[in-house]
């Protein structure tokens, strides 16, 4: 059998055409633009995942092996554009399952065009709540609501809190997030968390977007001295972050 194929299409142009036991997966990614960081990391990881899957023969579907391919296009980190190319995917290309693209508000944008065309769509990324629009049923999701992605680190900490000598009422936690709804939607977590857990928040910052400096949190953190310190943010967010700290 011949190996996976991949068409990365910037301004357009023919997908490779799958032969009798391909699947063709298609989406954009932003190649380009504020998201051109996390969209190369997105088109990695689909396509390790495509790679892995077919080093073990591919999956079987009625008793027939099938390998899967993929087409991506760049969407230059532009919503608009993500709903166009996902309905040349759909309607030119004959692409019949679709990849959800990085960031929520892509994935809000092509939502519409999945379910109109009956198209099913998995999202690989988290999508804040209020712009989630799976119960159409064809978008299909495999991470957690971003209410929920502490959650197990906040958990953990009240569980073992009494190794450190104290309760879990008594833990005091820090909070860092940048001012979009993903990441509010986490900031909101967690202070549902911190009073469900009976927990204290004694530092609650936001960040503003493309930030390059933390110190006044951090210097908050050094003051106060939370057991816990939870940044919520993009991919930058999280490398700036994890430099200063």
């Amino acid at each position: 059998m011949a190996a996976a194929g991949i068409a990365v299409t910037v301004g357009g142009g023919p997908i490779a055409v799958a032969s009798d036991d391909e699947v063709v997966l298609g989406t954009t990614v932003p190649l380009t633009g504020a998201h051109k960081r996390s969209g190369t990391d997105t088109h990695n990881r689909y396509e390790l995942a495509i790679r892995r899957i077919n080093e073990r023969g591919g999956f079987d579907v009625d008793g027939k092996r099938y390998r899967l391919t993929a087409c991506y296009y760049g969407d230059n980190s532009h919503p608009l554009k993500a709903q166009e190319l996902i309905g040349r995917l759909i309607y030119e290309d004959g692409v019949k399952f679709i990849l959800g693209p990085y960031h929520s508000v892509q994935n809000r944008a092509v939502l519409a065009t999945v379910k109109r065309n009956r198209v099913p769509m998995v999202d690989a990324h988290s999508i804040a709540q209020k712009q989630d629009n799976r119960r159409n049923g064809y978008a299909f999701a495999v991470a957690a609501t971003p209410d929920q992605y502490f959650m197990p680190a906040r958990e953990f900490a009240a569980a073992i809190s009494e190794g450190f000598g104290k309760a879990a009422n008594d833990l005091r936690i820090a909070i860092a997030t940048q001012d979009d709804a993903f990441s509010q939607q986490v900031r909101a977590g967690v202070l549902s968390d911190v009073r469900r857990l009976g927990t204290t928040c004694v530092i609650d910052d936001q960040l503003p977007e493309n930030f390059a400096d933390m110190s006044v949190t951090l210097e908050k953190i050094k003051a106060l001295k939370p057991d816990l310190f939870l940044v919520s943010g993009h991919e930058s967010t999280a490398i700036s972050a994890m430099s200063q700290i």
